[in-house]
């Protein structure tokens, strides 16, 4: 690919315009899912994108990326070269903010798994277990017990995926009718 520093910096911060609001957004979707009040028509919604808005921010403003990384360089102990940074005082702000809204999703999700029926249970198990390995997965990492040089995602979201397939395909787990129809009720 390529050893320039510089792009390698550069494609982390483009990264984060994903990764920054994966955690709010998934939160989002559990709540509508388990069918708990329109959640885009509270007034207090915008404020779950704070966060991630100045996690962005402070990666792309001159002078103030330290703020949220900094100290990088190559790390090529391993198989792959891999860049490595510390985090800056928001950088563990943003984590933390991460992982409360994904320790949300989950409380949702169990709770969906347990007020819906029998058939939908099983759809709902595979969606817990593809969610719990992946937050499985990426506490390991990020305690140092995965290597740096083993790419943190793709193993533990092709586990997720295919749990997630097997959900949705075979069990309807995310059938979102009973959403749309309270939307469309909602309207008239």
């Amino acid at each position: 690919f390529t050893n320039s520093l510089d792009t390698w910096i550069l494609l982390e911060k483009i990264g984060y315009f994903s990764y920054a609001y994966a955690s709010v957004f998934f939160f989002i979707v559990t709540w509508q899912y388990i069918g708990y009040k329109d959640i885009w028509r509270c007034k207090l919604t915008p404020l779950m994108f704070i966060v991630p808005s100045i996690t962005i921010l402070l990666l792309w403003m001159p002078g103030y990326q330290s703020l949220m990384m900094s100290n990088f360089y190559f790390d090529t102990s391993g198989i792959v070269p891999t860049l490595v940074y510390q985090y800056g005082i928001w950088g563990y702000v943003h984590t933390i903010n991460n992982v409360i809204f994904m320790f949300g999703s989950l409380v949702l999700l169990v709770i969906s798994f347990y007020s819906h029926t029998d058939t939908r249970k099983k759809g709902i198990q595979y969606l817990l277990a593809g969610f719990i390995i992946f937050c499985i997965w990426n506490m390991l990492y990020t305690a140092g017990f995965i290597p740096l040089w083993v790419f943190n995602l793709p193993f533990p979201l092709l586990l997720f995926s295919i749990l997630m397939s097997i959900a949705i395909f075979r069990y309807n787990a995310l059938d979102f009718l009973p959403m749309a129809r309270n939307l469309v009720l909602e309207q008239i």
